[in-house]
């Protein structure tokens, strides 16, 4: 049987902590929209909002709901479109010929 200190207590709250705030973070980067985390967190919670909508749909039978699910899935797959068209794109390839600095220096010299 483990005991739990307010040591222990304390370092297991400070590490959720930690993974929250690092998770946070990851979001907040340039770029994290490709990262499969994001786009699997992103999955569930219009999933979720999804079928509270439709629960409730189903509860109080008021159109409005139907609407805020068509918004919520309209969303979703405007996200999932911008997603794929941005992990189609590649970076782009450097000009093989001179640079602006390079052509403009020439052109000094002649």
């Amino acid at each position: 049987m483990s005991t739990h200190t307010p040591e222990t207590i304390a370092n297991e709250v400070s590490d959720e902590t930690n993974d929250m705030v690092s998770f946070v973070s990851d979001i907040l980067t340039p770029g994290s929209s490709l990262r499969p985390q994001f786009l699997l967190v992103l999955d569930v919670v219009l999933g979720f909002l999804f079928f509270v909508f439709l629960s409730l749909l189903f509860l109080t039978w008021s159109l409005h709901f139907l609407a805020l699910m068509l918004i919520t899935v309209g969303l979703w797959g405007s996200v999932k479109f911008f997603v794929a068209e941005l992990a189609s794109t590649e970076a782009p390839v450097p000009h093989p010929g001179p640079s602006i600095k390079e052509a403009a220096e020439s052109k000094k010299e002649q």
